[in-house]
């Protein structure tokens, strides 16, 4: 029960923090951002709370974090309908250019993430 909470009260949260990026950036260069953040935070959580495998801090901590922030923050959807809006008032091209861009950019934030959280870990 307590990891359902820490996944609801993380996944507001997140949202929360999606909304308040979505305010301060245009879109649909918010959803890039939020979507490379929250990207790199997972990648960094996993790296800091998994060791080899195993679950090095409790199971609370990565479903409030991991499961519940990232969640509630990123927005794959959003990325998606953006990414048609643009193809349909734009061009093709524009739309293809920024799905490669949203999904390249958002594994390369996670692998850094990754990368400095094994860092950081002991």
């Amino acid at each position: 029960m307590m990891e359902l909470l820490a996944v609801a009260l993380g996944g507001g949260l997140g949202a929360a923090a999606r909304y308040g990026v979505d305010q301060l950036v245009p879109k649909p260069w918010g959803t890039l951002v939020i979507n490379m953040a929250g990207s790199f935070a997972l990648g960094l959580i996993v790296a800091i709370l998994f060791n080899d495998g195993a679950l090095a801090a409790s199971a609370v901590s990565y479903h409030l974090l991991g499961t519940g922030f990232c969640g509630g923050f990123t927005t794959f959807s959003t990325a998606s309908l953006e990414a048609v809006k643009i193809g349909r008032t734009d061009d093709l091209l524009n739309g293809g250019t920024y799905t490669m861009l949203m999904l390249a950019a958002s594994v390369l934030s996670a692998a850094l993430g990754m990368a400095i959280g094994t860092v950081l870990t002991p």
